[in-house]
């Protein structure tokens, strides 16, 4: 849910900057103790946009990670990778298949019309 609602940041993406931000967020069960740091940040624009999504987080992204009773805290880290070329991780990750011809068939086609 968290990493959904976070956007990749153009002028990272266009820099080329990739890191890690590392978020500390204390919870309580009713949820109206909420606060959140940034312990690590590669880069200030990967933390600026950390900062603003959990500055307006939701109430129902707090409940889905409150805890049954009194107060959790817990670290998330976060992960900001450009992905070069999501087609060909897509086709390794699936093992995909492989779809071959040979010149045999276009031969076949010219030796009828001959």
């Amino acid at each position: 849910m968290i990493y959904n609602g976070i956007k990749y940041p153009e002028i990272a993406r266009e820099n080329n900057q990739e890191g890690i931000v590392i978020v500390c967020v204390s919870i309580s069960n009713s949820i109206n103790t909420f606060t959140f740091n940034i312990v690590k940040s590669d880069y200030e624009i990967l933390k600026e946009t950390i900062n603003n999504y959990f500055s307006n987080i939701s109430d129902f992204t707090k409940e889905q990670i409150k805890p049954e009773k009194g107060m959790i805290t817990i670290y998330i880290p976060i992960m900001f990778k450009i992905n070069q070329n999501k087609y060909i991780e897509t086709l390794k990750q699936n093992k995909s298949v492989t779809i071959e011809t040979n010149d045999i068939a276009k031969q076949t086609i010219i030796i009828k019309e001959r």
